[in-house]
């Protein structure tokens, strides 16, 4: 018989995914790939995964030293990489060619990444759904909303050092080596698989209340943590750290969950200065999940706005 779950806590407890449903992720979800899976990515065709097993990068960046950097970094590391350095061209290589990934600046002549984005993602065919990652100097919360609402799957900002790119790009096309997988691994900060099973289960209205008393909890919880790292409290760290890995996790904050998980952990090994490291950032992240769950549901933003 296996081991009963932990009971979850807060707002969401009380929901769990319906296992006869199926629900469609949005376009913007990321795609799952199951250690050593062989699996076709919906966007490439058939046969040109048969041909060819290497994972295929679009680098479109009108700075040419940036640019090939990137390239030759990626190279190194096993993928195939081919550069533009307009949002014009991005789209006719994306239409004309099979890429597992579009690393995608943002300020560019002809057409701008934002642009750009927004009309791959307008294709009418698979290649609509290739994942775009956002490679900017620019990432203020502002900004990461943008990039969220043209269709863009995530972001990674300049510069980033070697290992940082080489781990983003295995994430997204499912090239991870067996022994890098733990390295390489950053949880979502959103689930759309469970949002989305809420939605269907409670309904939009309920489904938002409970992101609005999510979003209340989960501030108070970082608000308290923050006081104890102020304080070298770690016992009030490790309470708080648990309760908002509950009440993350269940309702679809996958990154914010792990750190918080990360955070327990730490304390409960009596770790308190990685402890303490850890807890200062779980205000960036929460900042960067309301940011990615107002750009997901626009009609929450009114009511989200005074708990951010």
């Amino acid at each position: 018989m296996r081991n009963a779950k932990p009971t979850p806590q807060g707002p969401c407890a009380e929901l769990t995914r319906p296992a006869h449903r199926r629900t469609q992720r949005p376009a913007w979800a990321a795609p799952t790939f199951s250690k050593g899976s062989a699996r076709t990515p919906h966007w490439r065709s058939e046969s040109s995964v048969n041909s060819d097993s290497t994972s295929h990068v679009l680098i479109a960046d009108d700075n040419v030293a940036m640019k090939d950097v990137v390239m030759t970094i990626l190279r190194v590391a096993g993928f195939d990489t081919r550069g533009v350095d307009n949002g014009a061209d991005a789209i006719e290589a994306v239409q004309h060619g099979d890429y597992d990934l579009v690393l995608m600046d943002i300020e560019m002549p002809k057409l701008n990444g934002i642009d750009a984005t927004r009309a791959i993602r307008a294709l009418p065919n698979a290649k609509s759904r290739v994942p775009i990652v956002a490679f900017t100097g620019n990432v203020t919360l502002e900004d990461q909303e943008s990039f969220y609402q043209a269709g863009m799957n995530d972001f990674a900002p300049k510069p980033i050092a070697a290992d940082e790119l080489v781990a983003l790009v295995e994430q997204w096309t499912g090239d991870t080596p067996p022994d890098a997988e733990e390295r390489a691994y950053t949880p979502p900060l959103l689930e759309p698989m469970i949002l989305a099973d809420l939605e269907a289960v409670i309904g939009r209205e309920s489904m938002t209340d409970l992101l609005v008393l999510f979003d209340e909890t989960a501030g108070t919880h970082a608000d308290a943590m923050r006081r104890a790292g102020e304080n070298q409290g770690l016992d009030m760290l490790a309470k708080n750290a648990h309760d908002l890995k509950s009440v993350a996790g269940n309702c679809g904050f996958s990154r914010l969950s792990r750190h918080a998980a990360a955070i327990e952990t730490a304390c409960k090994d009596g770790d308190a200065t990685h402890a303490f490291a850890l807890a200062r950032h779980v205000d960036k992240i929460l900042a960067e999940s309301r940011v990615l769950l107002k750009a997901t549901y626009p009609d929450m933003r009114a009511r989200l706005k005074a708990s951010a």
